[in-house]
């Protein structure tokens, strides 16, 4: 079975704002879907973990002084949001 490995960046998944852009993020799936009924492997390499935790309630504005702190505060949040995402998505494809 050939294997493809996709990588995916920050500023593909998400707006400016930080949200998830879920149109985008449905077309990367609906295409890994269609290469895996092709017969492909795929390996799905996904940034965006510390752009989603921007977007979400309460971290947007991460009062933490220190900015590896800050990026390692909005990487854990937003790592969960990011997979449940595609979890979800991933999920009405099978």
């Amino acid at each position: 079975m050939p294997r493809m490995v996709v990588k995916t960046g920050s500023q593909l998944l998400c707006r400016d704002n930080g949200e998830l852009d879920l149109e985008v993020m449905e077309t990367l799936v609906s295409q890994v879907a269609t290469l895996r009924e092709s017969g492909w492997q795929v390996v799905l390499v996904s940034s965006g973990a510390v752009a989603a935790g921007g977007g979400l309630p309460g971290l947007e504005g991460s009062n933490q002084n220190d900015p590896v702190t800050r990026k390692q505060v909005l990487a854990a949040a937003g790592q969960v949001r990011l997979m449940q995402t595609y979890l979800g998505q991933f999920a009405g494809h099978g």
